[in-house]
Protein backbone atom coordinates (compact mmCIF):
# COMPACT_ATOMS: atom_id res chain seq x y z
CA UNK A 1 0.00 0.00 0.00
CA UNK A 2 1.33 3.43 -0.93
CA UNK A 3 1.70 6.37 1.45
CA UNK A 4 -1.56 7.98 0.26
CA UNK A 5 -3.44 4.74 0.91
CA UNK A 6 -1.99 4.40 4.39
CA UNK A 7 -3.03 7.98 5.19
CA UNK A 8 -6.59 7.21 4.21
CA UNK A 9 -6.56 4.05 6.32
CA UNK A 10 -5.42 5.91 9.42
CA UNK A 11 -8.23 6.55 11.88
CA UNK A 12 -7.79 9.32 14.43
CA UNK A 13 -9.85 8.76 17.57
CA UNK A 14 -11.28 11.36 19.96
CA UNK A 15 -12.02 10.70 23.63
CA UNK A 16 -13.49 12.74 26.44
CA UNK A 17 -11.87 12.25 29.84
CA UNK A 18 -14.95 10.37 31.04
CA UNK A 19 -14.57 7.71 28.35
CA UNK A 20 -10.77 7.72 28.25
CA UNK A 21 -9.29 4.19 28.23
CA UNK A 22 -6.68 3.71 30.95
CA UNK A 23 -4.05 2.65 28.42
CA UNK A 24 -4.46 5.93 26.49
CA UNK A 25 -3.71 8.00 29.59
CA UNK A 26 -0.75 5.78 30.37
CA UNK A 27 0.54 6.15 26.81
CA UNK A 28 0.42 9.95 27.09
CA UNK A 29 2.33 9.98 30.39
CA UNK A 30 4.89 7.57 28.94
CA UNK A 31 5.44 9.94 25.99
CA UNK A 32 6.06 12.77 28.47
CA UNK A 33 8.59 10.70 30.43
CA UNK A 34 10.40 9.81 27.21
CA UNK A 35 10.66 13.49 26.24
CA UNK A 36 11.53 14.97 29.64
CA UNK A 37 12.93 12.12 31.72
CA UNK A 38 10.22 12.65 34.37
CA UNK A 39 6.51 13.39 34.71
CA UNK A 40 5.68 16.94 35.84
CA UNK A 41 2.40 17.27 37.72
CA UNK A 42 1.02 19.71 35.15
CA UNK A 43 1.52 17.23 32.30
CA UNK A 44 -0.23 14.35 34.06
CA UNK A 45 -3.72 13.02 33.38
CA UNK A 46 -4.60 13.74 37.02
CA UNK A 47 -3.85 17.44 36.49
CA UNK A 48 -5.84 17.54 33.25
CA UNK A 49 -8.82 16.02 35.04
CA UNK A 50 -8.40 18.43 37.95
CA UNK A 51 -8.27 21.66 35.96
CA UNK A 52 -11.23 20.65 33.77
CA UNK A 53 -13.40 19.15 36.53
CA UNK A 54 -15.95 21.96 36.13
CA UNK A 55 -15.68 22.08 32.33
CA UNK A 56 -15.06 18.45 31.27
CA UNK A 57 -16.18 19.05 27.69
CA UNK A 58 -13.15 21.31 27.15
CA UNK A 59 -10.67 18.41 27.43
CA UNK A 60 -10.22 16.14 24.42
CA UNK A 61 -7.74 13.31 23.87
CA UNK A 62 -6.73 12.89 20.22
CA UNK A 63 -5.25 9.46 19.49
CA UNK A 64 -3.68 7.64 16.58
CA UNK A 65 -3.47 4.00 17.76
CA UNK A 66 -0.30 2.10 16.84
CA UNK A 67 -2.45 -0.45 15.00
CA UNK A 68 -3.35 2.26 12.47
CA UNK A 69 0.28 2.98 11.65
CA UNK A 70 3.52 1.08 11.32
CA UNK A 71 5.10 3.32 13.98
CA UNK A 72 4.35 3.89 17.66
CA UNK A 73 1.21 5.93 17.24
CA UNK A 74 0.67 8.96 19.47
CA UNK A 75 -1.61 10.62 22.00
CA UNK A 76 -2.20 14.36 22.25
CA UNK A 77 -4.51 16.00 24.81
CA UNK A 78 -6.19 19.28 23.83
CA UNK A 79 -7.86 22.02 25.85
CA UNK A 80 -10.62 23.82 23.96
CA UNK A 81 -10.02 27.44 24.85
CA UNK A 82 -9.44 30.88 23.36
CA UNK A 83 -6.34 32.90 22.64
CA UNK A 84 -6.15 36.60 23.42
CA UNK A 85 -3.90 38.71 21.20
CA UNK A 86 -3.14 41.82 23.30
CA UNK A 87 -2.32 44.68 20.96
CA UNK A 88 -0.27 46.78 23.37
CA UNK A 89 2.41 49.40 22.84
CA UNK A 90 4.12 49.93 26.17
CA UNK A 91 1.40 50.64 28.76
CA UNK A 92 -1.12 51.60 26.04
CA UNK A 93 -3.61 48.95 24.89
CA UNK A 94 -4.95 49.37 21.35
CA UNK A 95 -7.16 46.26 21.05
CA UNK A 96 -7.46 42.70 22.30
CA UNK A 97 -8.93 40.33 19.70
CA UNK A 98 -9.74 36.84 20.94
CA UNK A 99 -9.98 33.72 18.80
CA UNK A 100 -11.27 30.24 19.70
CA UNK A 101 -8.50 27.65 19.57
CA UNK A 102 -7.41 24.27 20.89
CA UNK A 103 -4.37 24.46 23.15
CA UNK A 104 -2.09 21.45 23.13
CA UNK A 105 -1.83 20.23 26.73
CA UNK A 106 1.85 20.62 27.56
CA UNK A 107 2.36 22.73 24.44
CA UNK A 108 4.53 20.20 22.62
CA UNK A 109 4.23 16.98 20.61
CA UNK A 110 6.32 13.94 19.83
CA UNK A 111 8.24 13.39 16.61
CA UNK A 112 5.93 10.47 15.79
CA UNK A 113 3.15 13.01 15.12
CA UNK A 114 5.38 15.02 12.80
CA UNK A 115 6.75 12.15 10.76
CA UNK A 116 5.49 10.69 7.48
CA UNK A 117 2.60 13.07 6.86
CA UNK A 118 0.74 12.61 10.17
CA UNK A 119 0.79 16.27 11.26
CA UNK A 120 -1.50 17.65 8.49
CA UNK A 121 -3.82 14.72 9.17
CA UNK A 122 -3.99 15.73 12.83
CA UNK A 123 -4.65 19.41 12.03
CA UNK A 124 -7.36 18.57 9.51
CA UNK A 125 -9.06 16.05 11.81
CA UNK A 126 -9.23 18.44 14.77
CA UNK A 127 -10.39 21.50 12.82
CA UNK A 128 -12.97 19.43 10.93
CA UNK A 129 -14.38 18.00 14.14
CA UNK A 130 -14.54 21.45 15.77
CA UNK A 131 -15.42 23.89 12.95
CA UNK A 132 -15.67 26.93 15.27
CA UNK A 133 -12.00 26.65 16.21
CA UNK A 134 -9.68 28.96 14.30
CA UNK A 135 -6.37 27.39 15.25
CA UNK A 136 -4.27 25.05 17.36
CA UNK A 137 -1.66 26.37 19.79
CA UNK A 138 1.69 24.69 20.48
CA UNK A 139 3.03 27.01 23.16
CA UNK A 140 6.03 25.08 24.48
CA UNK A 141 7.98 23.70 21.53
CA UNK A 142 11.77 23.35 22.01
CA UNK A 143 13.54 25.63 19.58
CA UNK A 144 15.18 23.76 16.74
CA UNK A 145 14.13 20.78 14.64
CA UNK A 146 10.67 20.19 16.13
CA UNK A 147 9.70 23.86 15.97
CA UNK A 148 10.96 24.15 12.39
CA UNK A 149 9.03 21.06 11.27
CA UNK A 150 5.75 22.27 12.79
CA UNK A 151 6.00 25.61 10.98
CA UNK A 152 7.20 24.13 7.68
CA UNK A 153 4.64 21.33 7.48
CA UNK A 154 1.72 23.52 8.59
CA UNK A 155 2.50 26.16 5.95
CA UNK A 156 2.94 23.53 3.27
CA UNK A 157 -0.50 22.12 4.17
CA UNK A 158 -2.09 25.56 3.65
CA UNK A 159 -2.32 26.82 7.22
CA UNK A 160 -1.04 30.09 8.60
CA UNK A 161 1.53 30.08 11.39
CA UNK A 162 1.87 32.81 13.99
CA UNK A 163 4.92 32.97 16.22
CA UNK A 164 3.53 34.15 19.57
CA UNK A 165 7.02 34.13 21.04
CA UNK A 166 10.36 32.75 19.96
CA UNK A 167 13.41 31.65 21.91
CA UNK A 168 12.02 32.26 25.41
CA UNK A 169 13.86 30.43 28.21
CA UNK A 170 12.16 27.78 30.31
CA UNK A 171 14.01 27.47 33.61
CA UNK A 172 14.07 24.44 35.90
CA UNK A 173 16.12 23.33 38.88
CA UNK A 174 17.01 19.66 39.00
CA UNK A 175 17.36 19.49 42.76
CA UNK A 176 20.52 17.98 44.22
CA UNK A 177 20.12 15.55 47.13
CA UNK A 178 21.05 17.97 49.95
CA UNK A 179 20.38 21.59 50.79
CA UNK A 180 24.13 22.20 51.03
CA UNK A 181 24.54 21.09 47.41
CA UNK A 182 21.69 23.39 46.41
CA UNK A 183 23.35 26.35 48.15
CA UNK A 184 26.51 25.56 46.22
CA UNK A 185 24.66 26.54 43.03
CA UNK A 186 25.10 30.15 44.19
CA UNK A 187 28.30 32.01 45.06
CA UNK A 188 29.06 32.92 48.65
CA UNK A 189 28.74 36.63 47.84
CA UNK A 190 25.23 36.22 46.41
CA UNK A 191 24.09 34.33 49.52
CA UNK A 192 25.50 37.10 51.70
CA UNK A 193 23.48 39.63 49.71
CA UNK A 194 20.28 37.65 50.33
CA UNK A 195 20.94 37.61 54.08
CA UNK A 196 21.77 41.32 53.95
CA UNK A 197 18.49 42.09 52.18
CA UNK A 198 16.58 40.09 54.79
CA UNK A 199 18.26 42.04 57.62
CA UNK A 200 17.46 45.34 55.92
CA UNK A 201 13.85 44.29 55.39
CA UNK A 202 13.60 43.33 59.06
CA UNK A 203 14.96 46.73 60.06
CA UNK A 204 12.47 48.46 57.76
CA UNK A 205 9.35 46.71 59.08
CA UNK A 206 10.56 46.45 62.67
CA UNK A 207 9.97 42.71 63.15
CA UNK A 208 11.78 39.59 61.86
CA UNK A 209 10.62 38.02 58.62
CA UNK A 210 9.11 34.56 58.73
CA UNK A 211 7.90 31.94 56.28
CA UNK A 212 4.26 30.87 56.29
CA UNK A 213 2.88 27.98 54.26
CA UNK A 214 -0.75 27.27 53.36
CA UNK A 215 -2.18 24.06 51.90
CA UNK A 216 -5.94 24.31 52.37
CA UNK A 217 -8.60 27.04 52.52
CA UNK A 218 -8.79 26.57 56.29
CA UNK A 219 -5.10 27.54 56.44
CA UNK A 220 -5.46 30.85 54.59
CA UNK A 221 -9.00 31.77 55.65
CA UNK A 222 -7.83 33.76 58.74
CA UNK A 223 -5.45 35.74 56.51
CA UNK A 224 -7.75 36.58 53.58
CA UNK A 225 -7.43 40.35 53.98
CA UNK A 226 -3.61 40.67 54.00
CA UNK A 227 -3.36 38.01 51.27
CA UNK A 228 -5.77 39.84 48.97
CA UNK A 229 -4.08 43.17 49.70
CA UNK A 230 -0.71 41.70 48.74
CA UNK A 231 -2.02 40.13 45.53
CA UNK A 232 -3.69 43.41 44.50
CA UNK A 233 -0.57 45.50 45.19
CA UNK A 234 1.75 43.45 42.96
CA UNK A 235 2.73 45.00 39.64
CA UNK A 236 1.60 41.80 37.88
CA UNK A 237 -1.96 42.47 39.07
CA UNK A 238 -1.98 46.07 37.89
CA UNK A 239 0.00 45.75 34.65
CA UNK A 240 -0.71 42.16 33.55
CA UNK A 241 -4.08 41.71 35.28
CA UNK A 242 -2.85 38.57 37.06
CA UNK A 243 -4.99 37.99 40.13
CA UNK A 244 -4.89 35.34 42.86
CA UNK A 245 -8.10 33.33 42.44
CA UNK A 246 -8.68 31.93 45.92
CA UNK A 247 -11.82 30.06 44.87
CA UNK A 248 -9.97 28.13 42.17
CA UNK A 249 -7.04 27.69 44.53
CA UNK A 250 -9.35 26.11 47.08
CA UNK A 251 -10.68 23.70 44.46
CA UNK A 252 -7.17 22.62 43.44
CA UNK A 253 -6.17 22.33 47.10
CA UNK A 254 -8.73 19.53 47.46
CA UNK A 255 -6.42 17.37 45.33
CA UNK A 256 -3.51 17.93 47.73
CA UNK A 257 -1.38 19.92 45.26
CA UNK A 258 -1.28 23.44 46.71
CA UNK A 259 1.73 24.89 48.54
CA UNK A 260 1.29 28.64 49.01
CA UNK A 261 4.36 30.26 50.59
CA UNK A 262 4.20 33.70 52.21
CA UNK A 263 7.00 35.98 53.39
CA UNK A 264 5.47 37.76 56.39
CA UNK A 265 6.73 40.48 58.69
CA UNK A 266 4.46 40.67 61.69
CA UNK A 267 0.91 41.06 60.33
CA UNK A 268 2.23 42.36 57.01
CA UNK A 269 2.43 40.05 53.99
CA UNK A 270 5.43 41.10 51.88
CA UNK A 271 5.68 38.45 49.13
CA UNK A 272 4.08 35.20 48.01
CA UNK A 273 4.82 32.20 45.80
CA UNK A 274 2.02 29.88 44.71
CA UNK A 275 3.22 26.37 43.87
CA UNK A 276 1.65 23.05 42.93
CA UNK A 277 3.45 19.86 43.93
CA UNK A 278 2.80 16.33 42.73
CA UNK A 279 4.25 13.50 40.65
CA UNK A 280 7.96 14.34 40.16
CA UNK A 281 7.78 18.12 40.37
CA UNK A 282 6.95 21.36 42.11
CA UNK A 283 5.48 23.92 39.70
CA UNK A 284 6.12 27.56 40.60
CA UNK A 285 2.88 28.94 39.25
CA UNK A 286 2.57 32.55 40.43
CA UNK A 287 4.48 35.02 42.55
CA UNK A 288 4.44 38.62 43.58
CA UNK A 289 5.63 41.13 46.15
CA UNK A 290 4.59 44.45 47.62
CA UNK A 291 6.42 47.08 45.50
CA UNK A 292 7.00 49.20 48.61
CA UNK A 293 9.69 46.69 49.57
CA UNK A 294 11.17 46.17 46.10
CA UNK A 295 14.63 47.46 47.13
CA UNK A 296 14.99 44.54 49.56
CA UNK A 297 14.42 41.85 46.88
CA UNK A 298 11.65 40.11 48.88
CA UNK A 299 11.01 37.55 46.13
CA UNK A 300 14.58 36.28 46.36
CA UNK A 301 14.46 36.20 50.16
CA UNK A 302 11.25 34.17 49.97
CA UNK A 303 12.71 31.78 47.38
CA UNK A 304 15.54 30.75 49.70
CA UNK A 305 13.29 30.38 52.71
CA UNK A 306 11.01 28.22 50.54
CA UNK A 307 13.95 26.06 49.45
CA UNK A 308 14.91 25.45 53.08
CA UNK A 309 11.36 24.29 53.76
CA UNK A 310 11.34 21.95 50.74
CA UNK A 311 14.49 20.22 51.92
CA UNK A 312 13.05 19.94 55.44
CA UNK A 313 9.75 18.44 54.29
CA UNK A 314 8.95 17.00 50.85
CA UNK A 315 11.69 17.64 48.30
CA UNK A 316 10.56 17.25 44.66
CA UNK A 317 12.85 15.98 41.92
CA UNK A 318 12.58 19.25 40.02
CA UNK A 319 11.30 22.79 40.49
CA UNK A 320 9.74 24.20 37.34
CA UNK A 321 9.84 28.00 37.03
CA UNK A 322 7.99 28.00 33.73
CA UNK A 323 8.63 30.16 30.70
CA UNK A 324 9.99 33.70 30.90
CA UNK A 325 12.99 35.68 32.02
CA UNK A 326 13.70 36.44 35.67
CA UNK A 327 16.78 37.26 37.70
CA UNK A 328 15.94 34.74 40.41
CA UNK A 329 15.43 32.02 37.79
CA UNK A 330 18.78 32.61 36.12
CA UNK A 331 20.62 32.57 39.42
CA UNK A 332 19.49 29.11 40.54
CA UNK A 333 18.37 27.19 37.44
CA UNK A 334 20.56 24.34 36.23
CA UNK A 335 18.33 23.26 33.33
CA UNK A 336 17.32 25.76 30.63
CA UNK A 337 15.43 25.08 27.39
CA UNK A 338 14.69 27.71 24.76
CA UNK A 339 11.12 27.34 23.53
CA UNK A 340 8.81 28.75 20.85
CA UNK A 341 5.07 29.32 20.93
CA UNK A 342 3.42 28.54 17.59
CA UNK A 343 -0.20 29.21 16.66
CA UNK A 344 -1.34 27.24 13.61
CA UNK A 345 -4.29 29.12 12.07
CA UNK A 346 -6.94 28.39 9.50
CA UNK A 347 -6.32 30.38 6.35
CA UNK A 348 -8.61 33.36 5.79
CA UNK A 349 -8.64 37.15 5.64
CA UNK A 350 -10.03 37.67 9.16
CA UNK A 351 -7.33 35.58 10.81
CA UNK A 352 -4.67 37.30 8.73
CA UNK A 353 -6.00 40.71 9.82
CA UNK A 354 -6.07 39.74 13.49
CA UNK A 355 -2.54 38.44 13.35
CA UNK A 356 -1.24 41.41 11.35
CA UNK A 357 -2.67 43.85 13.91
CA UNK A 358 -1.12 41.90 16.75
CA UNK A 359 2.32 41.66 15.12
CA UNK A 360 2.32 45.36 14.14
CA UNK A 361 1.65 46.41 17.74
CA UNK A 362 4.22 43.94 19.01
CA UNK A 363 6.85 45.36 16.63
CA UNK A 364 6.05 48.92 17.73
CA UNK A 365 6.28 47.87 21.36
CA UNK A 366 9.66 46.24 20.75
CA UNK A 367 10.94 49.38 19.00
CA UNK A 368 9.84 51.50 21.96
CA UNK A 369 11.57 49.18 24.42
CA UNK A 370 14.75 49.17 22.36
CA UNK A 371 14.68 52.98 22.24
CA UNK A 372 14.32 53.28 26.02
CA UNK A 373 17.17 50.79 26.40
CA UNK A 374 19.45 52.78 24.09
CA UNK A 375 18.88 56.05 25.95
CA UNK A 376 19.44 54.33 29.27
CA UNK A 377 16.03 54.62 30.94
CA UNK A 378 14.70 51.10 30.40
CA UNK A 379 15.28 49.89 33.96
CA UNK A 380 14.01 53.11 35.50
CA UNK A 381 10.87 53.05 33.34
CA UNK A 382 10.18 49.39 34.09
CA UNK A 383 10.53 50.00 37.83
CA UNK A 384 8.26 53.06 37.60
CA UNK A 385 5.57 51.09 35.77
CA UNK A 386 5.77 48.26 38.29
CA UNK A 387 5.21 50.73 41.12
CA UNK A 388 2.63 52.98 39.51
CA UNK A 389 0.55 50.98 37.02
Amino acid sequence: MGLAGRRQAMKIEFYSLEELPVQVGEAWEQQVRERLGLLPLTLSIDWLKGITAERPDDAVMVVLPPACWSGKGWVLPLLLSSQSLPCRIGPLRCARPTIPIAKVFGGDCSFELLEQGQFPLFLGAVLSRYPRLQGIMFDHVPQGARSDIIKKVARKAGYGTGIVFEGIPHYRIILPPTYGEFRALRTGDSLKKIRKHERQLTERVGVPCRLMEFHLPDDWEPFIEPLEQLAASCWQARYLEHGLDLKELGRLASFGWVRLFILAAGEKFVAFVLCYQGKDSLIREQSGYDPIYANFYPGEVLLYKMMERLYETERPAVIDFGVGEGYHKRMVANDVTMVDSILVLRSGIINRFRWSLYTACRSADRMMRNATDRIGIKKQLARYLKRKM
